[in-house]
């Protein structure tokens, strides 16, 4: 079986009107996360892609450790809800929270 690795070629065009600050936002998000405006503007409107598209793998990688804590969390909710105390379980949770928090945050460029 031969596979195609065909580039999906853009050839249409869409003329918008921006104010000056609505053009320097998308320009400043695209040299942010190092991608053009164009693949911002279809990221950000198209559901097929990842809802954290610009992420970097430092980002993606402490997502995945935040992952596995919930994970670990919730293993230990399962097979030891007995021995652990409550305020152990609830801080446990909320500082794996608050890391989830702080790392969407800076994804979200809102620090």
């Amino acid at each position: 079986m031969i596979h195609s690795n065909k580039v999906k070629l853009r050839y249409k065009n869409i003329h918008i009107r921006l104010t000056e600050e609505e053009f320097n936002l998308i320009s400043a998000q695209a040299n942010k996360f190092n991608t053009t405006k164009t693949k911002l503007i279809v990221n950000s409107v198209s559901k097929t892609q990842s809802l954290l598209p610009f992420a970097n793998k430092e980002e993606i990688s402490e997502l995945r450790r935040i992952g596995i804590n919930i994970n670990q969390i919730a293993r230990i909710l399962n097979t030891n809800s007995r021995t652990l105390s409550l305020p152990e379980i609830s801080k446990n949770i909320n500082n794996t929270l608050e890391n989830l928090n702080f790392l969407l945050s800076k994804i979200h460029g809102n620090l």
